[in-house]
């Protein structure tokens, strides 16, 4: 697919837009996309919404300037809609970390690009700031509406998965790490991602008291307990029933001898 000739930067030129707006909506204020970026910003802090959830919302509105211009957000329409749908979608899955790199090389140096649940998720966040900017006043509609990208299969699909083949290698007995060897968690965690299906962070930042029974069940309780302890969501917390398995190979017991 060709690159589009249109300026890519904010700090190259763009088409006049005609713009009725202000003749329409007098009482509108004319904030750019990053005025009502940093109002949002400010906002999603003192609500508490995690602090990786603005930094991923900052880094995609500040793709989206880098590539329409940092215009009136009134200003914003469907074209300009179009066009970072375009252009981001032929981005690199590492564009960030190639700092000084205009738009215009880091898609002419593209070898793979960013997934299609990558460019939806960009879209979800942005939907958000637009929907903060229609509450307040700033615009009366979301042009990125319907931008998302339409998967005919399920995302979880696509994901790369251990074959059979894999896992027997992984817990392969002749390299195996040893129970009582000095990095215990070398033999614990793979186990542990096999029987209960957390996240590997979920998993590293658990704490003794985080094996609990509950009506006489034992479980693993995935929560944020402490300052340091992060889930994904706030609907990650969970109670994990502890697999048979991890008792037969003494889990339990291992966790009682650290208590």
């Amino acid at each position: 697919r060709k690159l589009v000739s249109r300026p890519l930067e904010a700090s190259l030129p763009l088409p006049v837009l005609e713009d009725d707006s202000a003749s329409k909506h007098p009482q509108m204020p004319c904030l750019k996309l990053s005025e009502v970026w940093a109002r949002y910003k400010f906002e999603q802090q003192h609500e508490g919404v995690r602090v990786k959830t603005i930094s991923d919302k900052d880094a995609q509105v500040t793709l989206l300037i880098r590539i329409v211009g940092d215009i009136p957000i009134r200003n914003f329409g469907r074209e300009e809609a179009r066009l970072f749908k375009e252009i981001a979608q032929q981005l690199p899955p590492s564009y960030k970390a190639s700092a000084g790199k205009s738009i215009k090389q880091l898609v002419q140096n593209a070898k793979t690009t960013i997934s299609s649940t990558t460019f939806n998720n960009y879209v979800k966040n942005l939907t958000t700031v637009f929907k903060f900017a229609i509450r307040e006043g700033y615009c009366h509609n979301n042009p990125l509406e319907g931008l998302k990208v339409k998967q005919r299969v399920k995302v979880s699909s696509l994901r790369h998965r251990f074959s059979d083949t894999d896992l027997v290698s992984v817990f392969d007995f002749a390299h195996y790490p040893m129970k009582d060897q000095k990095y215990p968690y070398r033999y614990w965690l793979p186990y542990l991602g096999l029987l209960t299906g957390a996240r590997l962070n979920e998993l590293c930042q658990l704490y003794l008291d985080d094996f609990v029974t509950v009506k006489g069940l034992q479980c693993i309780h995935i929560r944020e307990g402490r300052a340091e302890q992060r889930l994904k969501s706030f609907s990650s917390e969970r109670l994990v029933p502890l697999h048979s398995e991890l008792r037969k190979i003494g889990l339990l017991d291992y966790v009682a001898d650290l208590r």
